[in-house]
Order: C-alpha cells, then sequence, then structure tokens
C-alpha cells in the first residue's frame, strides 16, 4: 500500500493502480483501497475506469464521503452530468445537519455548480449560491 501511495505522489499512476489492485487481492474488503484505486484511475485520466472502484468502496462502506465525492467528479469527468448532479445534491442532503464544517459542504455546492454550468443549466446557479436544495431537487426532479 506504501509503495503505491509513494507511486501515486511521483505520479507513476500504472505501478501504482499494480499495487493497489494487489493489496486489494489481499484485502479485498478494504473500502479504502477500493477507493485509492479508483482515484489513483482517475488521476491518471482513467475516470471511465474509476467507476467501478468507487462503487465498490462505496458498497463496502455507503457513508464514505471521500469515496461519493470522487463518484461525482468522476462522473463529471465523463460528462455524466445529470447523474453527478443528483449524487452531489445526494451528497448535500446527507451532509446537512450532521456536524460537517461548512467549508466542507461548500466544496460539494461548487461541485454541483460546476455541473449545472456543464449542464447550461444557468437557472440553478442561484440555488447553489442560496443553498437552496428544495429548489434544486424540485428542478432536477429529485423529489
Amino acid at each position: 500500500i506504501a509503495l503505491g501511495l509513494l507511486f501515486n505522489m511521483s505520479h507513476d499512476y500504472d505501478k501504482a493502480v499494480d499495487c493497489f489492485r494487489t493489496a486489494i487481492q489481499v484485502r479485498n474488503e478494504d473500502y479504502l483501497l477500493w477507493n485509492k484505486l479508483g482515484a489513483t484511475l482517475a488521476n491518471s485520466s482513467r475516470s471511465e475506469e474509476a467507476i467501478e472502484p468507487y462503487q465498490r468502496a462505496l458498497a463496502l462502506k455507503p457513508s464514505y464521503r471521500r469515496a461519493q465525492i470522487n463518484l461525482g467528479i468522476a462522473l463529471l469527468n465523463l460528462n455524466k452530468l445529470p447523474d453527478a448532479a443528483t449524487l452531489f445534491a445526494d451528497i448535500i442532503s446527507s451532509m446537512q445537519g450532521s456536524g460537517n464544517t461548512a467549508r466542507s459542504v461548500d466544496g460539494v455546492w461548487s461541485k454541483l455548480q460546476a455541473v449545472f454550468i456543464g449542464m447550461d443549466r444557468f437557472d440553478l446557479l442561484e440555488f447553489c449560491q442560496t443553498k437552496n436544495l428544495d429548489a434544486i431537487k424540485y428542478h432536477l426532479k429529485l423529489r
């Protein structure tokens, strides 16, 4: 695992992917390893391949926020904007009132704004700035 992290930090992503895949063979139920594999794939411009490891991490620990956000970013990078919007709205909904810092929630709001820009849904940007999640869910038909 440590070697995978070192390869990742030195941008030798193929070797890092190999290290994390080897580690997963031993610790298949480790959601953190699955997320690291996904992040390494995404960092090497392989967002499509990153989806499955993120989903595996979330299957093992559905509340793992980092994997949720990473999955949303991968969807955004793949131009799967409606899926990314839904995921980010769900993340914000689950973060509200659960002891998260305003800064961490603001980071997800900014990612949701990027999705709306990509969707040419400039009408929804105001709801992001005012943090009106109910209006966003209404317009995205997420109720």
